[in-house]
């Protein structure tokens, strides 16, 4: 090994460590958000075909099976919750930097890892117990294994069947995971096809790779051509324009003056590429052709078509679905650093200096690790716990999209509580106070978190009853009520 090698080696250990740190640290701070409590729902479930049975039209059921076997042995905490989350954030840093490093060089792959690993997106959904980070190390590592698959059947040679069965592997398991995963594999495929059909390579194995993946995932087909046939979700909307400015901003920290910053750099470095090769036919070809084409492709089909689909068919159009693109963007702007030709060691204290800045955005400008941004179903249930009197007879109500997330708190912070019923809408006023005027409780608790119950049956619940106890947290909120049997005038 060459003293370059071990230098880059070095520092991309460096990197990974610093990137785990983030992402390791802190699991347990922020509460469970709705999201994360119906994947622990879903997960929960007494065996593993259960699970299947039981699982979200809007996703497949790969993440959720993988987290029913994990929480049987580890259990169900928030940390280990999101324990493998951030396993996959982590291996998403070396994976990115091997990628960068087969279509450039080792500098791109460095810069590349240096940003998943330091951004505030790929942190924050590295620490989510949902499969987003799964769907984007699967990006990065069937990309990289799909290069050398390409390459061979190019040349119309066999592909070398380690990256070819890897591929296939990573590919199911991002089709499992998530519909977007689905999408990026057959994505990756037509753009394979056009490339055979326009260069004329060898199209057997590529029928023989995908036959592969469509056997594979042959279980869930139909269930998968239901759920996607089916619409969308009820609180998505048909994007605006400005969505797609969105779209790219969340990569950067949701920073507007780091995302012009940094999209103003791969602007330049594009412009300086195809101002080079202009009078140059051949080499304008080869850069149409090069990796930062495909990373292009990477990065704006998948926004485009989702764009295009969500304005037309149906919405699906949400930021976080489009962690697929975060390598091929982290990657086109390293490739934009490394393209601006500056002294070795300039380029090597502007990274740095880029990485400490983004650092002291995440913990102190964001101030991630403190500032609450999940529903605090956890601190909602707490207020309750904090202040209940276990020997009182309480009637416990919930504004939320499923009675058991709020159970799942109760039970872990010792309470012997559970929700008696779910109220959100007006017309829920009559049956729930009919059910507390049956049980003659001492106390009725509310709480509320991702959902917001009608003012109307909040109103209704403190004309009919005195409120002792209030208190707002974060996307959540708990009332309690003082039970006095009197006539209703709502």
């Amino acid at each position: 090994m060459t003293n370059d090698s071990r230098v880059t080696y070095l520092l991309l250990g460096a990197i990974t460590v610093l990137g785990a740190v983030l992402r390791f640290y802190g699991l347990e701070v922020q509460s469970l958000w709705n999201d994360e409590l119906s994947t622990w729902t879903g997960a929960s479930r007494s065996s593993w075909l259960e699970v299947v049975k039981s699982s979200d039209p809007q996703h497949p059921p790969g993440y959720s099976l993988l987290l029913h076997f994990w929480i049987g042995y580890l259990g169900d905490s928030e940390a280990v919750m999101r324990l493998p989350s951030a396993i996959a954030g982590t291996l998403a840093i070396p994976v990115t930097f091997l990628l960068g490093r087969r279509l450039y060089g080792d500098a791109e792959g460095l810069i590349a890892a240096a940003l998943i690993a330091v951004a505030l997106t790929p942190i924050y959904y590295s620490q989510e117990a949902r499969a987003y980070s799964f769907i984007m190390l699967c990006a990065a590592l069937s990309t990289y294994w799909l290069i050398d698959v390409a390459d061979a059947l190019l040349r119309r040679r066999a592909p070398p069947i380690f990256a070819a069965a890897g591929y296939v592997a990573i590919a199911v398991a991002a089709s499992y995971a998530h519909y977007f995963g689905l999408f990026f594999v057959a994505l990756q495929g037509a753009f394979v096809g056009v490339l055979l059909l326009v260069r004329k390579g060898s199209w057997p194995w590529l029928g023989l790779i995908y036959g592969a993946i469509v056997l594979a995932y042959a279980p869930w087909l139909g269930r998968a051509s239901t759920s996607l046939a089916g619409g969308s979700p009820a609180w998505l909307t048909p994007p605006k324009p400005s969505w797609i400015w969105d779209c790219i901003r969340f990569m950067f920290n949701q920073s507007n003056e780091l995302t012009l910053a940094f999209v103003g750099l791969g602007g330049v470095a594009l412009t300086l590429e195809l101002w080079r090769t202009r009078a140059e036919p051949q080499r304008l070809q080869r850069a149409l052709s090069s990796p930062t084409a495909l990373l292009l492709v990477w990065v704006i089909a998948p926004i485009a078509i989702i764009y295009l689909r969500s304005v037309y068919v149906a919405p699906a159009f949400t930021n976080r679905n489009f962690l697929i693109v975060a390598p091929a963007l982290y990657l086109l702007v390293a490739r934009a650093v490394v393209g601006l030709a500056l002294p070795r060691v300039v380029t090597f204290a502007g990274v740095c200096l880029l990485t400490v800045l983004l650092v002291a955005h995440l913990v102190w400008w964001k101030d991630y690790y403190r500032r609450p941004t999940k529903d605090e179903f956890r601190q909602a249930a707490a207020y309750l716990v904090a202040r209940d009197d276990p020997a009182a007879v309480a009637v416990v109500l919930a504004a939320a999209w499923n009675r058991h997330y709020f159970d799942y708190y109760l039970e872990r912070l010792g309470s012997p509580r559970r929700v008696d019923r779910l109220a959100v809408a007006a017309d829920d006023a009559d049956p729930v106070i009919r059910l507390i005027d049956e049980k003659a409780p001492d106390h009725v608790w509310f709480l509320a978190a991702h959902r917001s119950p009608d003012r109307r049956l909040v109103d209704a619940l403190k004309r009919r009853f005195r409120v002792i106890d209030e208190r707002h947290f974060a996307f959540a909120h708990a009332w309690r009520f003082r039970y006095e049997r009197k006539p209703s005038t709502h």
